[in-house]
């Protein structure tokens, strides 16, 4: 979080100040990750230093080598699938003008600080469930996600008032002296997709379980049934009814993917 607040800062002076670019934006990038990681690092070494480890605990083992090969891939096909699913919908948004470019820019950034709690809270719960899984404590695992399941669902409920109610207040301060056009276009995106946006907590919840629980499978094939039908509906609709198409077509994604996940959730319990 405290990333992204910086990188939204540098943004701003990097690109509406001192005009940059697009240059100004990727500065405003590498410097805000560089700071973060240069903060966490020093934060390790001065409060849990056990964290760190030394040329004696580097040890060679084939099994955990193919392991952690196993997850990484896999963990890779879920980012990549991600991210090229962005590119696609992106590719549809390009195809309506630079009014609506514009506006569906200002809300993902919206959008990316708000995923941030999710991202987050994914990652912690992830962390619970696969320390207490590799300790064979499955009640307490679960006792972890249901926890870690209802704060992110009150934090989701929390972001989609805000989003919803604050939709013009925070498009006009990603944008300064935007259009009539893109303003109604940005809103319309916000306050749509704001209704269904509990969604994406519950299913970042999901991710975290099924992630520390070793099925790192299932948040990839959730996360290709989500791309598949968002780039879909938006290629088909967004000529019809704007940006908004973008907004449902995410909505019955992410239906969609908490679908998916708690039918294999609730099979895994019997």
């Amino acid at each position: 979080m405290f990333s992204m607040i910086i990188n939204t800062i540098l943004d701003i002076i990097f690109v509406a100040v001192c005009d940059f670019g697009i240059q100004g934006a990727a500065f405003a990038t590498v410097l805000s990750q560089t700071l973060v990681s240069i903060l966490c690092f020093t934060y390790i070494r001065k409060n849990i230093s056990f964290l760190l480890f030394g040329r004696e605990d580097m040890k060679f083992e084939w099994k955990l080598l193919k392991l952690t090969i196993s997850y990484s891939l896999i963990s890779a096909l879920h980012q990549s699938s991600l991210y090229i699913g962005k590119l696609l919908v992106q590719g549809a948004v390009n195809l309506m003008g630079t009014d609506m470019i514009t506006a569906y820019t200002a809300t993902t950034r919206i959008e990316g600080f708000a995923n941030s709690f999710g991202d987050s809270g994914a990652e912690a719960i992830s962390i619970f469930v696969a320390q207490n899984t590799g300790n064979e404590n499955r009640k307490r695992a679960k006792q972890g996600f249901y926890t870690g399941l209802i704060i992110l669902v009150c934090l989701g409920i929390g972001l989609s008032l805000i989003m919803y109610f604050f939709a013009k207040t925070t498009i006009e301060f990603m944008m300064n002296n935007a259009n009539n056009k893109i303003m109604i276009n940005g809103i319309e995106y916000m306050k749509t997709i704001a209704i269904l946006y509990v969604l994406c907590f519950i299913g970042s919840s999901f991710v975290g379980w099924y992630r520390g629980s070793g099925k790192v499978n299932i948040p990839v094939i959730g996360t290709i049934l989500h791309i598949s039908i968002r780039v879909i509906l938006s290629y088909l609709f967004i000529q019809q009814f704007g940006l908004k198409t973008i907004a449902f077509a995410t909505g019955i994604g992410w239906v969609s993917v908490v679908t998916f996940q708690y039918i294999i959730f609730y099979r895994s319990k019997k």
